[in-house]
């Protein structure tokens, strides 16, 4: 497989070399937990948590190994999806599934959007515009809530 491997993200975060990270819990979390998308005391996972800010107010998870004992209510996803390879995007996916209960959320921060005529599967996607949240690095990600069928 060509692409980050473990080490690879394991020299960035010992050189600091982690652009994306805010230095703190991502603005979304408060409007979520403001209008319950997410709640403290829920059942969640953070994948791919980084330098861990939300897991603060969450959980952590490993990304393609870990299983929840029972189904979680939430899934804090932020840019995780878009650090492993592609080849692997399919098991991701399913994985989120697994780990969601039917109804569960899956909030979704992401730097790339659904393309028309993507296979979306077993996660009900919303019609955009999404929430733009501001990065500050002057990016933009987008605030996307999802619910598991």
């Amino acid at each position: 497989m060509v692409g980050p491997s473990v080490d690879f993200w394991q020299q960035r975060f010992e050189a600091n070399d982690i652009p994306w990270d805010r230095g703190a819990v991502s603005p979304q979390i408060a409007p979520w937990l403001a209008d319950g998308t997410l709640a403290v005391g829920q059942r969640a996972a953070v994948p791919g948590c980084g330098s861990g800010h939300e897991v603060l107010a969450l959980v952590q998870a490993d990304v393609l190994q870990w299983q929840p004992s029972e189904p979680l209510d939430a899934v804090f996803e932020q840019t995780c999806w878009c650090a492993i390879h592609p080849d692997h995007w399919a098991d991701y996916a399913a994985q989120l599934h697994r780990w969601l209960r039917p109804g569960g959320r899956l909030c979704l921060m992401a730097m790339q959007v659904v393309r028309p005529g993507a296979a979306v599967g077993c996660i009900e996607w919303p019609a955009p515009p999404y929430a733009a949240v501001p990065h500050p690095r002057g990016w933009r990600e987008l605030a996307i809530g999802l619910v598991r069928r």
